[in-house]
């Protein structure tokens, strides 16, 4: 039996669909790298700043000083750390100078803040243009995995698949979201794409160099995201999809006529023991301490465990108002992902189509199906029983459906003026989303700006009450949590958090912080939380605070609103029951009040 092969098409037809694909990874590419500065002159994404680049600093302090260039962190994989400083000490100054510089200091602490609040160009570097400077890196990554991705799909359908992947997949909401900040998960998508290419050339070519770069690919995976291992599943299929394994299965009609005991055949292939040897042999590489320092590697705080953190998600848990998990509880397993995350990431018509493409899995002549399906299932099936459930790990999902989606696409265009102007509607569903998703990080953060605002109208000697989180409230000037800096903090303004001591007395504490406020700031990574259903029972008192404050019953009034949605024309992109971390990450929307007469408490006497 031999693979069924995608059309021939005329040389013509071939260059205009190339050109086509460089557009689609061009364009791309390009909307990814206008989004570099999101939040400047601020660092707002948390798990960026915190997770990622503080992170990466600690270990050069550490390397520098002591030398010990182990991460203190196994949540996620070596490679995000190596590839920042590698990007620090080729564009910010050299190993040398960086060596220097870390020696001035007496600990990793001291050497974090003094990169936090260095913001002059005269400094040796600063945590802003550092981290700008890995999102150019991830957006030039990103632009790559654009082109791939439309490669895979023309090895496996021909030119107009790959095309129409190329285009998905450049203006995919959830794509440009997670490339325009450095974090683990924006990177394994780079890898994925890298995956679904070498395992399209697996299925039409079948040699021993597609395996070695599908093996390069998983091991960048391991070394980056180690869940994202699953994608391992991938590989016997699309080696199964070849001609160079029918030898192995001639003694076996069975196996030799049916996809799944090929696939289960190709285990015992030359290739496949490429593909694992090579990705092993990867993983050691960037990240060796697994292998010979696992007692100092993997002996981390709870909160640090890769492991841990992993495990717990599969245990039932309360969370309580202050962890923000508190809006996961209760959410259906799988119906949460496939109504929340995902069609916010792609859009339903596209999400539609992905699903219809994939659902040709069972076809003889199904290969393509198949590697689309097997790089999004396991995956799938891995966070859906998490008790969270956010866009992150989701988003590896989202390249086995754009391959889908642009197979089905490619399909259906040839099969009738109906079937045609579906697959018009799902491009322009896909491409309009992208459009208007993209437009929001071209203007500055609903964060900045009302953090300006109250510096604008707020007086010397005013009480302002904010978030406990810098990152997700208006910041007011000074390098608050590690932020950024927009300008001199106000003289004589005094600022107050709301719910940062986690009180126990949850009333003594609102009413000792609003009794003499001026100005009250609320964020949605909170609201959402106090607006919940079950927070009428789970978290009442706040609860009562938040439709209090809203309703006009404690004396303050919402004189301004700082938000932001996905918008093209006329057409508006609802997000009030998107998933909260899509949102609180890079868009959230702040709430200005201010009192207006006598404070009245919200709480009963």
């Amino acid at each position: 039996m031999r693979a069924v092969r995608a059309p021939r098409t005329s040389s013509n037809a071939d260059r205009a669909s190339l050109l086509a694909l460089i557009a689609a990874t061009l364009v791309g590419g390009a909307l990814r790298l206008s989004t570099v500065t999101w939040g400047d002159p601020f660092l707002f994404h948390p798990d960026e700043r915190g997770f990622v680049m503080w992170e990466a600093a600690s270990i050069e302090w550490r390397g520098m000083t002591r030398g010990e260039w182990r991460p203190d962190t196994t949540t996620y994989g070596p490679v995000i750390y190596e590839l920042a400083l590698a990007l620090k000490w080729a564009f910010l100054g050299g190993f040398d100078e960086a060596r220097e510089e870390a020696q001035r200091y007496p600990d990793s602490w001291a050497y974090v803040v003094a990169g936090m609040d260095a913001w002059d160009d005269g400094e040796p570097y600063s945590f802003l243009r550092w981290t700008q400077l890995v999102r150019v890196f991830g957006a030039i990554g990103s632009a790559i995995a654009i082109a791939l991705m439309g490669l895979a799909a023309w090895k496996l359908a021909g030119p107009r698949a790959g095309v129409i992947t190329a285009w998905l997949s450049a203006l995919c909401a959830g794509l440009v979201q997670a490339s325009h900040y450095a974090t683990t998960d924006s990177l394994v998508l780079v890898w994925a794409a890298m995956l679904l290419h070498a395992c399209a050339r697996l299925a039409r070519v079948g040699r021993s160099g597609s395996a070695l770069y599908a093996g390069i690919s998983l091991g960048l995976i391991a070394a980056t995201k180690m869940t994202g291992l699953v994608l391992l599943a991938v590989v016997p299929v699309a080696i199964a999809a070849s001609t160079g394994n029918e030898g192995l299965l001639r003694s076996d009609r069975f196996l030799a006529r049916h996809w799944v005991g090929r696939s289960i055949a190709a285990l015992a292939t030359k290739r496949f023991a490429i593909v694992v040897v090579v990705t092993i042999a990867i993983y050691a590489l960037l990240c060796p301490w697994a292998f010979f320092d696992r007692d100092a590697y993997f002996a981390v705080p709870a909160n640090r465990s890769g492991r841990h953190v992993f495990l717990s998600q599969y245990t039932d848990s309360d969370y309580e108002f202050w962890d923000w998990r508190f809006t996961y509880n209760g959410t259906t397993p799988f119906l949460y992902l496939l109504t929340h995350v995902i069609p916010y990431a792609v859009g339903i018509p596209v999400m539609i189509a992905g699903i219809v493409g994939m659902a040709r899995w069972w076809r003889r002549d199904g290969e393509g199906a198949r590697i689309a399906l097997l790089a999004a299932l396991p995956t799938f099936l891995l966070v859906g029983p998490w008790g969270v459930k956010t866009i992150r790990y989701a988003i590896p999902v989202v390249p086995g459906l754009l391959l889908g989606a642009g197979l089905w696409c490619a399909r259906a265009w040839d099969r009738g003026a109906w079937r045609r102007a579906l697959v018009a509607l799902v491009i322009a569903a896909g491409l309009a989303r992208g459009i208007a998703f993209t437009a929001m990080f071209w203007e500055p953060d609903p964060r900045a700006l009302a953090g300006r605002w109250l510096l604008d109208h707020a007086e010397r000697g005013d009480i302002v009450v904010l978030g406990p989180e810098a990152s997700y409230s208006a910041p007011l000037g000074g390098n608050e949590d590690g932020v950024g800096v927009d300008r001199p903090p106000m003289p004589g303004l005094r600022v107050r958090r709301m719910w940062q001591s986690r009180p126990a007395d949850v009333p003594a504490h609102v009413d000792s912080l609003l009794r003499d406020a001026r100005f009250v700031v609320v964020d949605e990574f909170y609201l959402r939380r106090g607006t919940h259903p079950e927070a009428r029972w789970r978290a009442r008192d706040q609860s009562r605070f938040y439709r209090a404050l809203f309703d006009g019953d404690t004396g303050f009034e919402l004189v301004a609103t700082f938000a932001r949605e996905p918008r093209l024309g006329p057409i508006v992109w609802d997000e009030s029951d998107a998933e909260m971390l899509a949102v609180a990450f890079d868009h959230m929307p702040v709430y200005v009040f201010e009192r207006r007469g006598e404070y009245r408490t919200p709480f009963p006497r």
